[in-house]
Formats: structure tokens, C-alpha cells, sequence
């Protein structure tokens, strides 16, 4: 789950975000964004040095810098560890948010997605990840406390773990995106070698720059993912081959 500054330093590397718009709706913190935050974010960030603002054409833009950049490699490393062994148990959340209340409840459900939770009805969601207080502190943060239910249970009878996770997540998908991405850039690397003999020694290496590209497209899927435990997953998990497959990509 990302904070609005980490979403606005990401925004900025993916190339979505380069002029300072505070009516922008593409963030993923499923928290309202009022343009007093993004402003307050964008000062922090450019008094930290992550970013630098400068006019153009009348209009504010936004360049990360390149101590930003690293500070968004290092969230992404960290992504990107191995999550704790399952203790085979369901974190459940259950609401029952009022009409009158129909925005918070639509944003309550984008953060559950945002940070994993899959779906079994519209207002009952589920996790193998240990994070009822991390719903818990985002419920109290949007005044939601009075209308949520966090239920820890052993196991839900007479449905397969496995069949659940299809059934919550979308996890063919996911696998077959991971699966794309490898086959995509097997490709293209037998392009770039092709291409590398022919270049001088000073050329910036083509294959490093392809892994950054790839390391970018894999954590574009890996948003996506809810990083269920192994024993929810198929048998040659994409995900994991598409892991491997960039720590031996060069």
C-alpha cells in the first residue's frame, strides 16, 4: 500500500505525472487526495530532494531527481522480498457502510484491493496476510471503525484453499501476465545481443537498460498482485518464475 508521496514518486518514473495537477485521480492510496495534500506531499518531497519543481509554458512541472529515483528503487526492492510463511489463517473483513456514506465505502474497497484483499461478496473480503490493523488504522483514519468487522478464522469449509483463491482473486491472469512478460522480453533480448555486438564499448549496455525496463513492467504486474502464499497458488506459479527469471536476466 502506498503512501501519496511514495504514489507520486512512482507516478513520476512511470512518466504518468509530470505537471503538478491537483484535480489528478490516478492515485492508488485509496484515500481522498484534496489538492491541499498534494501540494503539502509535492513541498515535502522537494525539501527532501526527491523532486524539483520548474515553470514552463505557465504551467508547474515536476522532474524527479536522482536521490527520488533511488529511494523508489529501494521501495521496490523491498516489494520484492519474500513475504513471512502462511499461518494458514483468514483475515475476514466484513462492513456494512450506510448509503450516505457510499463514497467511503467505494474507497474503502479500492484500498482493500490495493493492498491484497480479495473478494467474496461486495462488502465481505479476505486475506492470508496478517493485516487487520493495517485495516484497522485506515478505518479509524476515514471515521469507518463503527461499520467494519475483522474476523480471524482456521478455514472455510467445504471450499478448497486453492479454489477460493481463484474464486477472490484473479489469479489466471496473473499468471498468464507474468508468463507474457518473460516470453515478451526473452524476445527481446535476443534482439539487444544481436545489437550489442555491433556497439562500441562506450555505448551504455543495452541489456541493462532492458532490465530496467523489465524490473518496471514485472512491478506494474506485481501492483496487481496479491502475493498469495504458495500453497494458494498453481504449481509453476508465473510469478515466481518471473522473479527468478530477472535476477538471472543479465
Amino acid at each position: 500500500m502506498t503512501t501519496l508521496r511514495e504514489d507520486l514518486l512512482i507516478l513520476l518514473e512511470e512518466g504518468l505525472l509530470n505537471i503538478l495537477n491537483p484535480s489528478c485521480n490516478i492515485f492508488r492510496t485509496g484515500e481522498p487526495c484534496t489538492p491541499r495534500a498534494i501540494y503539502k506531499a509535492v513541498s515535502r518531497l522537494e525539501q527532501n530532494g526527491l523532486l524539483r519543481k520548474f515553470n514552463k509554458e505557465k504551467r508547474v512541472h515536476l522532474r524527479l531527481t536522482e536521490k527520488g529515483r533511488k529511494v523508489i528503487h529501494e521501495h521496490q526492492a523491498s516489494d520484492r522480498k519474500l513475504l513471512p510463511a502462511w499461518d494458514h489463517k483468514w483475515r475476514i473483513i466484513i462492513f456494512d457502510i450506510p448509503e450516505e456514506k457510499k463514497q467511503l465505502r467505494t474507497m474503502l474497497r479500492r484500498f482493500l484491493i490495493s493492498i491484497g484483499f480479495g473478494k467474496v461478496q461486495r462488502s465481505v473480503w479476505i486475506s492470508p496476510h496478517k493485516l487487520h490493523k493495517t485495516v484497522q488504522r485506515y478505518a479509524y483514519k476515514m471515521k469507518l471503525s463503527d461499520y467494519i468487522y475483522l474476523i480471524t478464522a482456521d478455514s472455510f469449509r467445504g471450499i478448497p484453499e486453492r479454489e477460493m483463491a481463484v474464486r477472490c482473486w484473479n489469479i489466471d491472469k496473473l499468471h498468464q501476465d507474468y508468463l507474457n512478460l518473460i516470453d515478451q522480453y526473452t524476445t527481446l533480448k535476443k534482439g539487444v545481443k544481436t545489437l550489442k555486438s555491433g556497439l562500441s564499448s562506450e555505448t551504455n549496455d543495452p541489456l541493462t537498460i532492458l532490465k530496467s525496463r523489465l524490473e518496471w513492467d514485472y512491478d506494474s504486474i506485481l501492483l496487481r498482485d496479491p502475493r498469495l502464499p504458495p500453497e494458494l497458488l498453481p504449481d509453476q506459479w508465473g510469478g515466481e518464475r518471473a522473479r527468478i527469471y530477472i535476477n538471472q536476466f543479465i
